[in-house]
């Protein structure tokens, strides 16, 4: 299975608790933090492989490198590379998924995708890490505040207007969706403070769960004839019914998703 699309956008909000326990709970909430600028919405990037042997990468992050006025992958004036409502998974390796399933409908017409896991983190005394950030509300400062811990993470999406192809067993679409929905939960430890060599706010530390809803207001696409680089093209690789084949070498896709790990501020 092969997933790469920057056609997506999501809005919502995070709730902080003092524990995890809380946070697993739903209870006694410290404060609910809505997404409000850019009419609340973040532009939304996916890229996943999976090659049925164990072989698997995951990047599920706000999609803030798109820029009007910059050079390519730098995110300036893009209203998606700020603190507020920022989220970043970056598993090179796959270690940190428990489950991922996509399929076509039988017509090609539809994708459907659950991807699940837990332990994706952002401690930099081990490597590789998983880049993991999520925005700390409250807390303005260095990009570093959103550094944390994934104690577990969902994407469940579905897309349709799809034109796929079957060929050999898969289905392949190489044209945008019209439609969108699905959610992305998780529940993210900010570390920012503890982590060594600390650089963080230990007050912005905490347990947050995230409640994102996924659809299309994009900004990028909306903005696709003015940007500093071409507009990633939509391709999905995938099977008619939940399996995996393998459909293409790793070693290369990973060149691709590393540039959108985003740099420390």
């Amino acid at each position: 299975m092969f997933v790469s699309t920057d056609r997506l956008a999501y809005s919502g909000s995070v709730t902080r608790y003092a524990t995890l326990e809380d946070a697993q709970a739903g209870i006694n909430p410290l404060g609910t933090y809505q997404i409000t600028s850019n009419n609340g919405n973040r532009d939304l990037s996916l890229y996943l492989t999976d090659d049925g042997n164990g072989n698997r990468m995951v990047y599920i992050l706000t999609g803030w490198f798109y820029s009007i006025t910059g050079n390519a992958d730098s995110g300036v004036a893009n209203p998606s590379n700020v603190q507020e409502g920022f989220f970043q998974i970056g598993d090179l390796d796959g270690n940190t998924v428990t489950t991922m399933n996509g399929q076509f409908s039988n017509d090609g017409t539809q994708f459907t995708l659950q991807v699940a896991g837990s332990g994706a983190h952002r401690d930099p005394t081990r490597t590789p890490h998983d880049h993991a950030r999520l925005w700390a509300p409250n807390y303005t400062g260095s990009m570093e505040q959103s550094f944390g811990y994934y104690h577990s993470y969902a994407l469940d999406l579905t897309l349709s207007g799809l034109n796929g192809v079957y060929e050999n067993g898969l289905y392949t679409a190489e044209n945008e969706p019209t439609g969108v929905t699905g959610t992305f939960t998780a529940i993210f430890e900010n570390r920012n403070y503890t982590y060594t060599p600390s650089k963080g706010n230990p007050d912005a530390e905490g347990f947050y769960v995230a409640n994102f809803t996924l659809h299309m207001d994009n900004w990028a696409w909306a903005n696709r004839e003015s940007l500093s680089q071409p507009f990633r093209s939509t391709t999905i690789t995938a099977v008619p019914e939940p399996a995996s084949l393998g459909v293409l070498g790793l070693g290369a896709l990973g060149l691709l998703a590393r540039r959108r790990e985003k740099a420390a501020a």
